[in-house]
């Protein structure tokens, strides 16, 4: 009697194209996948609007006191809010932004927004 091949074969033939696994989708496989992430899910939402409310509040006392300068640093912003350059008052007079520590990986949505700030003399990435 022949012996048989013990263990798999494996496929042969053309591989797939390489799937692209983005940080959302890792976050999303996370909270369906981990019962108590939903928790830790609920509470980074929780800290988003209140960092989106803290940012809304900075841009409104510059433009109610006629500030030269917003710090808009560790907000979490994926985007330049548009309210910086939508207020005629504030594009005109905002000398010095501070948006350190934010995520804005795409510069060209970022500086779209930033070029109709016409004074502006110092701008922290």
């Amino acid at each position: 009697m022949a012996k048989k091949k013990k263990g798999k074969k494996g496929k042969k033939g053309k591989k797939g194209p390489e799937i692209l696994t983005t940080g959302r989708i890792l976050i999303e496989r996370e909270r369906a996948m981990c019962p108590r992430f939903g928790d830790a899910y609920a509470r980074t939402e929780r800290a988003d609007i209140v960092k989106d409310e803290v940012a809304f509040y900075r841009i409104k006392k510059a433009v109610d006191k006629k500030l030269d300068c917003i710090d808009l640093a560790g907000c979490s912003y994926a985007f330049v809010p548009d309210e910086l350059s939508q207020v005629p008052s504030l594009a005109a007079t905002l000398v010095d932004l501070n948006l350190a520590r934010n995520q804005l990986f795409n510069s060209d949505s970022a500086f779209s927004v930033l070029k109709n700030l016409v004074n502006l003399k110092r701008l922290s990435l």
